[in-house]
């Protein structure tokens, strides 16, 4: 199990090396503009979505999931700068090599919410395929729940009927629950294709790093997106 862990993990730098490789290649052969192609706003909305890949020592405690953020931007036509708002999900697991002797497990979830804020920097006038840096602080909270199927002892009331009587109903009982809320920062790229009416869809990849203990969290949301 151990060793199959380690090969995940050495999949998971990989696949973020050559993620990072191509950003740097696209930044240095791109045109610079972040901004979406709308003169007469400040303000542009965003959403997107993408696979979450958790990079240093946290990828052998944690796995791979999934993520959803959104926020807003505000980016005047004479800026070189931008100031995106952004509030983040990601749903993760415990890796096997952390639940290694634990048994019977149902339930096993780790959840990152973020809200950050970052300066986003595009500063000369582009094409249809632009390019741009940012990079911010935030706050993070990280969330490991652990716990397996049960029966609850408490009252069954049937619809429709006017009385209830002593039983037991499936569920859950949670034996760990940790939850740590800490600062944290992230640096990143992403490039954007100009689409109908100045709108944007943009493919984004960011590091984060949150501060929590013992171990710091790392991981890149690699996402898709749409700002408008």
């Amino acid at each position: 199990a151990v060793e199959k862990t380690t090969k995940e993990g050495d999949v998971k730098r990989k696949l973020s090396i050559i993620v990072i490789c191509s950003l740097a290649f696209l930044l240095a052969t791109s045109a610079w503009a972040g901004r979406p192609e709308k003169n007469w706003k400040s303000w542009f909305g965003h959403f997107a979505g993408g696979y979450t890949s958790i990079i240093g020592d946290s990828s052998h405690a944690i796995e791979n999931g999934w993520n959803l953020n959104g926020g807003a931007t505000y980016w005047p036509e004479s800026w070189p700068v931008g100031l995106d708002l952004e509030l983040a999900y990601n749903d993760l697991d415990f890796t096997d090599e952390a639940l290694d002797g634990l048994e019977n497990l149902d339930s096993n979830s780790v959840t990152v919410w973020s809200k950050t804020a970052d300066v986003m920097w595009g500063p000369k006038p582009g094409g249809t395929v632009n390019v741009y840096l940012m990079g911010g602080v935030g706050v993070y909270r990280v969330n490991g729940k652990l716990g397996q199927a049960t029966w609850i002892p408490g009252y069954i009331c049937p619809p429709y009927s006017w009385t209830c009587f002593p039983g037991a109903i499936p569920g859950t009982e949670i034996f760990y629950d940790e939850t740590q809320t800490k600062f944290g920062y992230n640096f990143g790229a992403g490039i954007t294709f100009q689409v109908g009416l100045g709108s944007q869809i943009y493919v984004e990849a960011k590091w984060h790093r949150a501060e929590t203990d013992p171990v710091k969290l790392d991981y890149i949301p690699i996402v898709l997106g749409y700002r408008w």
